[in-house]
């Protein structure tokens, strides 16, 4: 009860999770996340985010998929795991869950998710994201480059790093238009946004080691942006005979 989705995807056969949070099945990180039976590519880009935000106990049941059929092998997708959360859950008030994680060095990511039911009408809501500090993305290199005709030396060094965000959100509301009439709603994204700048420097010598010139470079590279958005309106009317149901559907899923 106290468990959150990632957490718990630790004890599903076929299913690991790396120590940096990257999931796999059967060993690989190629596969896609459904959520109840439809495609969710919010979630299979950024599963070790999102997963960290839901609560265990609204999942009723996690399917691994290992052989998704023909559709999906044309794709290249060797698995998909199927996230199915439970229905009909009434809850006459607010009930969710607050995070806040935290990985040197960095800065304290927070997620939120929330739900709640009004009459016939329930909703759910879930955010969350970290602030990309410079010290996250450091790094240095160095070269050493020697001409033997001459004998001269080319010695460069650059430092870089870079800083930016991540966030991602959802929600999903339903509504009980009557005992025959259904209308469920989805919604989610993710996006970052990350800017890299560097540092470098470039000597060159003769073989007495004097100086031949030196320069400095100062290098800004343009905001790495991505965003993808999913969702999808569905409308179920169920007839007079059992278990029969006509749904409408609506899918939505693009990446810039």
């Amino acid at each position: 009860k106290t468990s959150q989705l990632d957490e718990m995807l630790k004890r599903v056969p076929l299913v690991s999770v790396d120590p940096d949070g990257t999931i796999k099945v059967k060993g690989s990180s190629d596969f896609k996340i459904y959520k109840n039976g439809r495609p969710n590519n919010s979630f299979t880009r950024n599963a070790k985010d999102i997963f960290k935000s839901i609560p265990a106990s609204m999942i009723k049941k996690i399917e691994v998929i290992t052989d998704p059929g023909a559709c999906e092998d044309a794709e290249g997708t060797s698995a998909i795991l199927n996230i199915v959360t439970i229905e009909n859950t009434v809850v006459k008030s607010v009930m969710g869950s607050v995070g806040l994680s935290y990985r040197t060095p960095g800065y304290p990511a927070p997620n939120l998710w929330l739900t709640s039911q009004i009459n016939k009408v329930a909703f759910s809501i879930y955010a969350g994201g970290h602030v990309l500090a410079g010290k996250e993305n450091r790094g240095r290199s160095e070269s050493l480059t020697h001409y033997e005709d001459s004998g001269n030396e080319m010695k460069s060094s650059d430092n870089s790093d870079g800083n930016g965000y991540i966030s991602f959100f959802g929600t999903e509301h339903s509504s009980e238009l009557d005992s025959l009439n259904l209308f469920t709603a989805e919604f989610g994204g993710y996006i970052y946004d990350i800017r890299n700048r560097s540092h470098g420097q470039t000597v060159m010598t003769d073989a007495e080691g004097r100086l031949i010139y030196s320069y400095n470079s100062v290098t800004h590279t343009s905001p790495n942006r991505y965003f993808d958005l999913n969702g999808g309106f569905n409308y179920q009317h169920s007839t007079r005979r059992k278990g029969e149901n006509l749904i409408f559907s609506y899918r939505l899923s693009t990446t810039d």
